[in-house]
């Protein structure tokens, strides 16, 4: 199972994706959304993992943009901003988790 770490702060991001690779996983990590959309073009994930504030395209957007390339990929969005109108948002957008 692939997974795509989606996080600009580094701790964040090489925290998660070294814990997901102790359990197996093949991880890919990414501090800004519009390479990991890039990569997408030529090598699916399964899961992305991403937060919700990010410089260049906020999660919300990436969570769009990744659903639109293959809706089948499971997306889940992580932040310390967290309310529940973007909680609802990004469900009704498709997120697996919130």
């Amino acid at each position: 199972m692939r997974i795509y770490v989606v996080d600009d702060e580094r701790i964040i991001r090489v925290s998660l994706a070294d814990e997901l690779r102790d359990e197996g996983y093949e991880v890919m990590e990414f501090a800004h959304a519009g390479p990991a959309l890039l990569q997408m073009k030529t090598d699916l994930p399964d899961i992305v993992i991403t937060d919700l504030k990010m410089p260049d395209i906020n999660g919300i957007e990436f969570l769009k943009r990744t659903k639109s390339i293959n809706n089948n990929i499971f997306v889940v969005l992580m932040t310390a901003f967290s309310t529940v109108s973007t909680a609802v948002e990004a469900m009704k957008l498709g997120a697996y988790d919130y």
